[in-house]
Parts: C-alpha cells; sequence; structure tokens
C-alpha cells in the first residue's frame, strides 16, 4: 500500500498481488466517507510514489527496470505514460504536487560518462510537459535533490542540497531561482560554511574542530562531506522559506527483509537487513531570493529505527520552532529560535501512562495533526501474555501548550 494527502482527502493505494488491478480508498476527512475506486494499472510493475491532482494520479515507479511515471484518471479509467521518461541514463528523484497551481513537479537526474545534471520537469494535470529546467552545477557541486517554492506567478525558487560526485550524500545546500524560463546562477552553502553545523559538539571540541578546518581551508585544501539525508517538504513562516533535513546513517543487521509502501513512498519498512540511526537535525532559514538568513541543528542520540521515515515533527509558535521526536517508548522534544542555540531537551513518558493491562515498551511514530497538536501512534501487547498476547493499536492526540 502506499498512502497521499491532496487538499481534504486522503488516498490510500493497495495494489493486487500478481495483478494488473489497483485499488484506491478515497476518504474525506471532513465527514469521514469514503470511495474505493478500482483499475488496471499497466505500463508499471513497482510504484515508489503516487501524487493525487484534481481526478489524476500520477505514479513514479519501474517498468522492466527503467524508471516511469505514469498518470490515471478517474473518470476515464485511462492509464497513460507520460513522455520523457524510461531511459538507462535516467533517475526519477521525486515528485511533489503543486495543489495550489494544480501542477506536478518531477525532479529527475540525468547520468552522463562522467557527470549528471539535476532536471525540474513540470507538468499539468493532465500530463502536458509545461518546461523542464535544468538546475546549474558547478565545480564539483552536482544538486541531485530540490523542493519547490513558488514565489509568485512568475518566479520559482528551488531549494535543496548537493554532492560532490553523482552520489545522495550532501556536501552542502544550495538556492535556485528561476524567473520565468531563466535560470539564475545557484548558491552553494557548503556545510564547513555554516554557521552553527558544527554545534553539535561541546564548545571545547567545536573549536577544535573549526580551527582545522580553518588550517585546510588556508592551505588550499577541500573539506570533504558525505552525510545520507532525509529532505521535509519546505515550510513557509514570517516570509521565510525553511528548509529541514535529518541526518542518518545505516547499520546492516544480516537478518531477512521484507519491503513495503510508506509515507507515499516505496521504502524498505521493517527491512531487518538494515537499522537506521538519526544523529542530526539541520535547519535552515531562506528569503525568497534564495540568500540564507541563518542555520541550526539540533544533535539526537539513540534514535534507532527499521524504517527510513522522517522522525522530527514541527510546531510554529511565536518565532520558534519545536521539535518533537519518537525516541526508545517516549517524546524528546525541544524548541530553536533561528540560529540562536537550542534550549534543554524534556521527555514525554507517554507509554507510562493509561496503559492499562498492558505492556509500555512498544514502538511508536508520531504523525503531525491539527492545530499545533500531534498524533503519537503504535501498538501495546497484554502484559498477561508478552509473547503471544493480543496487539492493540493505540492513539493518544498531544497538543502543546506555551509555558506562561
Amino acid at each position: 500500500s502506499a498512502d497521499c494527502m491532496a487538499l481534504n482527502y486522503y488516498y490510500l493505494a493497495f495494489n493486487v498481488t500478481n495483478s494488473l488491478k489497483i485499488n484506491i480508498l478515497k476518504i474525506d476527512l471532513s465527514s469521514g466517507e469514503s470511495e474505493l475506486i478500482s483499475g488496471d494499472l499497466i505500463g508499471i510493475d513497482t510504484i515508489f510514489q503516487f501524487k493525487v491532482i484534481g481526478n489524476t494520479v500520477f505514479f513514479n515507479g519501474k517498468f522492466q527496470g527503467r524508471d516511469v511515471l505514469v498518470s490515471y484518471s478517474f473518470f476515464s479509467n485511462k492509464v497513460t505514460a507520460l513522455n520523457g521518461f524510461y531511459s538507462n541514463h535516467m533517475e526519477i528523484i521525486n515528485i511533489e504536487s503543486d495543489l495550489k497551481h494544480n501542477l506536478l513537479n518531477v525532479f529527475v537526474k540525468n547520468r552522463y560518462q562522467r557527470a549528471c545534471e539535476l532536471q525540474l520537469k513540470t507538468f499539468d494535470e493532465n500530463g502536458l510537459l509545461l518546461k523542464s529546467v535544468s538546475i546549474e552545477n558547478d565545480k564539483n557541486k552536482l544538486p541531485f535533490r530540490g523542493k519547490v517554492y513558488y514565489k509568485n506567478e512568475k518566479e520559482t525558487l528551488v531549494l535543496g542540497d548537493y554532492s560532490r560526485f553523482c552520489d545522495p550524500l550532501s556536501q552542502g545546500i544550495y538556492s535556485n531561482l528561476q524567473v520565468e524560463n531563466t535560470v539564475e546562477k545557484s548558491k552553494f552553502y557548503d556545510f564547513s560554511d555554516l554557521k552553527n553545523f558544527l554545534n553539535y559538539s561541546n564548545p571545547k571540541k567545536t573549536d577544535r574542530l573549526k580551527l582545522k578546518i580553518n588550517k585546510k581551508k588556508k592551505a588550499g585544501k577541500s573539506i570533504k562531506y558525505g552525510y545520507p539525508m532525509l529532505m521535509h517538504n519546505l515550510y513557509t513562516v514570517d516570509n521565510e522559506i525553511i528548509a529541514v533535513y535529518e541526518i542518518h546513517t545505516s547499520n546492516p543487521k544480516g537478518t531477512s527483509a521484507t519491503t513495503g509502501f510508506s509515507g507515499g513512498q516505496f521504502l524498505n519498512l521493517y527491512n531487518r537487513d538494515y537499522t537506521y540511526k538519526f544523529t542530526h537535525f539541520l535547519f535552515f532559514g531562506f528569503d525568497n531570493t534564495g540568500k540564507l538568513l541563518w542555520d541550526n541543528n539540533i544533535p539526537v542520540k539513540n534514535l534507532d529505527s527499521f524504517d527510513l521515515e522522517k522522525k522530527a515533527n514541527l510546531i510554529f509558535e511565536n518565532g520558534k520552532i519545536i521539535v518533537a521526536y519518537p525516541i526508545n517508548g517516549t517524546i524528546e522534544y525541544t524548541s530553536i529560535e533561528k540560529g540562536e542555540k537550542i534550549n534543554n531537551i524534556d521527555k514525554i513518558e507517554l507509554l507510562n501512562k493509561n496503559r492499562g493491562n498492558f505492556l509500555n515498551n512498544e514502538i511508536f511514530e508520531l504523525l503531525p495533526f491539527e492545530n499545533k497538536s500531534l498524533l503519537a501512534w503504535g501498538f501495546k501487547t497484554e502484559s498477561s501474555n508478552p509473547i503471544n498476547g493480543q496487539k492493540v493499536l493505540f492513539l493518544d492526540k498531544l497538543e502543546y501548550l506555551q509555558k506562561k
């Protein structure tokens, strides 16, 4: 299964094993009413993501080993393969919907013999290609991912990260402003040039790291980074665009694996071959021209997961960003104020409350909810029979209340 949100509707897609059939459950979040839509989906073997725009669903996935993008019409049940894909040298990085303008943005990486190039392709809700723009590279600075912010009808801002090679390991972040069909020069921000990037360590260690970096720069040596990161959708708060990333590592476990869908993306969900350790949350504030205004980071400890999903949940309150994340049966939360040092980390012992005759050590997740609140969900097990006992789904709503 896979899921996505579109306006006031929530969509779940289920493919039928060994069949071309796909079922899409459409849920009205206001009334709770649902509708099941069934059809045949051809021209795609594996689904990575899907987005709904109007009465059309766009599926990103693979067909015979190559990346494809196909559309499915709710009205006619017609399936159409969009042009410009299905190439050995092309990879679809991400698709995102712009429901305000009824557009689909597709980031594509084109690989050449010794180089690569990131392109932004924009389609209307009928699958018609409106524009295709290349994101400018620089020497050893190769953008490989991005998110789109529409400044106005003529200007588009792309924010993302870049690598030294054609791999998804980040060396820094970039911004790229597009005015109609003209692409301005990209701005690149290396991690080593950021004010607060090294502040995850204690002050003495931070000073030593900064001194080491400055010596390398004076000697003409480049500072090499390579971080695997997850990127959030962009946030707009108080005339600023905020980009958020989560740095993680993966550790092989050497056991069997299963795969599945989550959050609209095809992931190694509950893949016991790997666990993922999240180490930092990065925050970057930009103005609407792509100029970096501030940066900050939150170090996290012991945040391990079997699924590669975003962990940080954000609430914006009076200039502060409250960041909450699940860890070891608790919820940790803290706050930042733009580039200022983070406040102390607090904890909520969520699983020790209101559980009755159930064990409290089950893994749970957090989801953003309405009116500056979060939903915590997970499973609990009967304490009288912890091995074969009944597992029950629980939901808790948490609301952020500002301290007086």
